[in-house]
């Protein structure tokens, strides 16, 4: 699957939700932000919103956001796993939601058609999660169940 269409899915999928589309942040942050020196996450330039400081377009938001990294620089081009610049797909919810939506909407993104379920990047039940001891506290239970979320979602823990 190309990158377009992985953000195009990701993208809809959100959409289908009520999320409205933020346009990607500058790297170089504005000056009310002096807290980093580019921009490094996908949730930086929403930091307003969630401090209280301006009220969001809307609860539900989600971005493309360009990022750049420099804590493992050194080890860019030795392995494909690190990466200095690259876009992170996110979706945020301002005082709407928690976590249960959140897990269900990833599961649904992650399972179904629309998303990434058929397309052969994704393929239930192979799906690789990685989150225990997450501090999202998104951890999966010896049972196999998500925890702390009060979702419904299961899944079988394979080592």
């Amino acid at each position: 699957m190309r990158s377009h269409e992985i953000r195009r899915r990701f993208l809809d999928h959100f959409a289908a939700s009520g999320h409205m589309q933020l346009p990607s942040g500058s790297l170089v942050p504005p000056d009310w932000d002096r807290s980093v020196l580019i921009t490094t996450a996908g949730m930086q330039p929403l930091k307003r919103y969630f401090l209280g400081v301006e009220e969001p377009p809307q609860a539900r938001l989600m971005t493309v956001q360009k990022c750049f990294r420099t804590v493992d620089i050194d080890e860019v081009g030795r392995t494909a796993h690190h990466l200095t610049f690259f876009e992170m797909l996110g979706n945020f919810s301002i005082g709407d939601y928690f976590k249960r939506f959140a897990v269900e909407q990833a599961w649904e993104l992650v399972t179904t058609p629309s998303g990434f379920g058929s397309s052969g990047a994704c393929s239930h039940p192979k799906i690789p999660m990685c989150c225990p001891g997450s501090r999202y506290q998104l951890s999966l239970r010896t049972s196999g169940s998500v925890r702390n979320t009060g979702s419904s979602i299961t899944v079988t823990t394979v080592r």
